[in-house]
């Protein structure tokens, strides 16, 4: 990879970027700052204070009118506080996929070498003249069925309706 030389919009040093990706402006140690003085701010924002900085956490000029969540000084600060915090989270979602990736092709290997022992234990049986073990199928558990139950099994069976059976069934009772 070509490396390139790149001098820190805040502190002025200068530090080497990878060709790929986007153009970091600042360098390493100035991200580190501003990730840690904005975690910092939200740590207190979440316990319920309302921080308000006076200095800006990019440039360090002071904030004209210090608001709460409001830790740059300009849009411009603001946009470089923004992609320092926003690159940090995508590295971490990418580490999360790349995770989930290969957990998935190990999961996908595993059940390839199992179709694999499978196929092999079925051509050993086939080669010592046995037949292939039957594929287990389903059988649901059966319930007694109720009188009423019953009497609906039957109407079917008998090709009626269940009135018609019960019609006929008391008919033949009084006869």
């Amino acid at each position: 990879m070509e490396e390139l030389e790149r001098k820190c919009m805040i502190c002025g040093h200068v530090f080497t970027l990878e060709s790929r990706g986007r153009k970091k402006k600042t360098c390493p140690a100035c991200r580190e700052r501003i990730l840690k003085e904005h975690d910092k701010y939200e740590a207190e924002f979440n316990r319920g204070e309302k921080p308000a900085p006076d200095f800006c956490i990019v440039c360090g000029k002071q904030i004209d009118n210090p608001r709460t969540r409001k830790y740059t000084c300009s849009p411009t600060c603001r946009r470089e506080m923004v992609n320092v915090v926003c690159n940090r989270w995508q590295r971490k979602k990418r580490k999360i996929m790349k995770l989930k990736r290969m957990q998935e092709k190990a999961r996908e290997k595993e059940e390839k070498d199992k179709d694999a022992e499978f196929a092999k234990e079925i051509k050993k049986q086939f080669r010592k003249g046995h037949r292939p073990p039957k594929p287990k199928t389903y059988t649901p558990e059966t319930k007694e069925l109720s009188s009423m139950g019953q009497c609906i099994e039957e109407a079917r069976r008998a090709g009626l309706s269940y009135g018609q059976y019960m019609a006929r069934k008391i008919s033949m009772r009084k006869e």
